[in-house]
């Protein structure tokens, strides 16, 4: 609650990361029907042969599964849910693994929790097909892109897409969900490899990466340590590794922070605020080569004369372009830097 008040004092909103399919094997309710086959508990889950054999998350056992077709369950989960945001006072709800209650419990859990707070903001986490998270529109909010953020990641850091294959990408993924859905983005989290282990701790592949990210309509979302150069030691699949612990290294601070990438990630939050075009308007291309693995795309508003207009190479040479844009007379030149990027803003006002 300290927390909550003291981030809400300066107008920051958290959102609450809450489990709707499982949860640890030393809740109280497991340990009861664990041990009392006729525990009013014993129902709540779902049991292969008691009291060993049950259901669990990808088959860890600390992790066992809940009957979400329970009545009693889904009210625990539901007054659950309303807790840390009705008295605890979060502003939103990360769902996580949505693939494993069935749809109708999400639906149920929305009308709980838009009749308890409006505002409140829900979204889930489904790693699956386009036509899977699609599904789920109508029932959250949003819906974690993990498809975006796997091709951010193939294409800037070892160039599977070249840039007309990576914008006939987002027209079609953007076509595909429309506005409905809003789909926040990422290019590293905890459970994979760092964005930059990947680009072999090239900052200048995970800058152009960011600013893709945080020019596309999805919401963007920084995993922590990823704005200071915070990376790992082994990918997590290696058997050298430590895990998932590679990926959950301890943040970084005061000097051993990338002071001049922390400085871009503020430059990029503060041009995503300043440009809530880019969330109103249908993403345009202005130009793409693939010669010069060059893109230029934005948003335009032709009724207040606004434009915002993104270009990048994913060549590792200096590249010049002239483009034609929007509201201007004459074609504008983009000198980019290896693997960088450049934005224009115009605004009549």
């Amino acid at each position: 609650r300290e927390l909550v008040d003291n981030a809400h004092a300066r107008n920051i909103r958290l959102i609450f990361d809450i489990e709707g399919n499982h949860w640890g094997s030393q809740h109280p309710t497991f340990q009861e029907a664990k041990q009392d086959p006729n525990s009013r508990y014993h129902s709540w889950y779902k049991w292969i042969e008691w009291p060993d054999e049950y259901w669990s998350f990808f088959a860890v056992q600390d992790l066992p599964e809940v009957d979400t077709q329970h009545p009693e369950v889904r009210d625990y989960l539901f007054r659950s849910a309303l807790f840390w945001l009705n008295d605890v006072g979060f502003d939103g709800l990360r769902l996580d693994y949505v693939l494993g209650p069935p749809r109708d419990f999400w639906t149920e859990l929305r009308a709980v929790v838009k009749k308890a707070n409006p505002d409140a903001w829900i979204f889930g986490e489904a790693v699956e097909s386009p036509e899977t998270v699609l599904g789920y529109n109508g029932r959250f909010d949003g819906c974690l892109d993990f498809i975006l953020a796997q091709t951010l990641r193939d294409t800037f850091t070892v160039g599977v897409m070249d840039a007309p294959a990576l914008d006939a990408f987002l027209h079609q993924h953007e076509a595909f969900f429309g506005c409905d859905l809003q789909r926040p983005s990422f290019l590293d989290n905890h459970d994979m490899d760092r964005f930059l282990l990947r680009a072999k701790g090239d900052v200048r592949r995970l800058k152009l990466a960011a600013l893709c990210l945080f020019t596309l309509r999805g919401q963007p979302i920084l995993y922590y340590g990823t704005e200071v150069g915070l990376s790992q030691n082994y990918s997590f699949h290696l058997s050298e590794s430590e895990g998932m612990a590679e990926c959950r290294q301890p943040m970084r601070w005061g000097e051993t922070q990338d002071e001049p990438l922390l400085a871009y990630f503020r430059w990029l939050i503060q041009m995503r605020r300043d440009n809530p075009i880019i969330g109103q308007q249908t993403r345009q291309t202005y130009h793409v080569n693939g010669i010069s693995n060059t893109l230029v795309y934005g948003y335009s508003d032709d009724k207040n004369g606004r434009l915002l207009a993104v270009a990048l190479t994913l060549r590792s040479e200096p590249q010049q372009i002239s483009v034609t844009l929007p509201h201007l007379a004459a074609p504008h030149p983009f000198k980019l830097a290896p693997l960088s990027g450049d934005i224009l803003t115009l605004s009549a006002n």
